[in-house]
């Protein structure tokens, strides 16, 4: 069974839960690793592009600690890098398909876990 449809079947509690085992590679325990998640998938939805520059900015972090989120991230698979068109300098940050779908099934879990407890 694909991880999507384990965590939408979990309540918030057993998400704690998971989220509080620190060697699943499906969860995101750092909170600037989070960060950086829902913002690139906030700025894709809003067809805007974000780098390192933005995150640090936005996060108030350094961008030595930013830029090893972002590895870990891409090494992870939760997102790509693609460099712009008008900038070959700069390197645009996009959520993976696993990304969005694990943030989906997350969030939709925890609204229902809600949702039952009224």
């Amino acid at each position: 069974m694909p991880t999507v449809n384990k965590l939408v079947e979990l309540s918030h509690e057993e998400l704690q839960l998971m989220v509080q085992n620190r060697d699943s590679k499906d969860v995101i325990t750092d909170p600037l690793e989070r960060f950086i998640i829902y913002t690139t998938i906030i700025a894709q939805q809003e067809s805007r592009t974000i780098n390192i520059k933005f995150i640090q900015a936005q996060s108030h972090r350094s961008f030595y600690h930013c830029n090893q989120a972002v590895k870990k991230l891409i090494k992870d698979a939760w997102i790509v890098e693609s460099i712009n068109l008008q900038d070959k300098r700069n390197k645009n940050l996009l959520p993976t398909e696993k990304c969005i779908d694990l943030v989906k099934a997350y969030e939709g879990a925890r609204a229902n876990s809600l949702i039952k407890k009224n």
